[in-house]
């Protein structure tokens, strides 16, 4: 039992929740300028009904990111947020 608590509750176990919150929150934006861009192609249908829709709004928010990380202030702003938000001690991060 204490090793099924362990893998539950384990600090391995919520360091991952963290870094899944984060990286959808970071995503979020660029889904939202996917969801915009897509939106009109799909006409009068509701957009968050339609699961390809929603889909495609992915597609192109992933590219987005990924052409967004090449920056390079990027890296240390990401840092930033992960050390406020997860008072990570600052020598536990690089800064990029």
């Amino acid at each position: 039992m204490t090793s099924l608590a362990t893998a539950l509750f384990g600090r391995r176990t919520r360091r991952r929740w963290i870094h899944l919150i984060l990286g959808g929150a970071l995503a979020m934006p660029y889904v939202f300028v996917g969801s915009v861009a897509v939106g009109p192609l799909f006409g009068d249908r509701t957009f968050f009904g339609s699961f390809g829709a929603q889909l495609s709004a992915f597609a192109v928010g992933l590219p987005l990111a990924a052409i967004t990380a090449l920056f390079p202030l990027t890296r240390p702003m990401s840092v930033a947020a992960v050390r406020a938000l997860c008072a990570v001690p600052d020598e536990s991060l690089a800064d990029g």
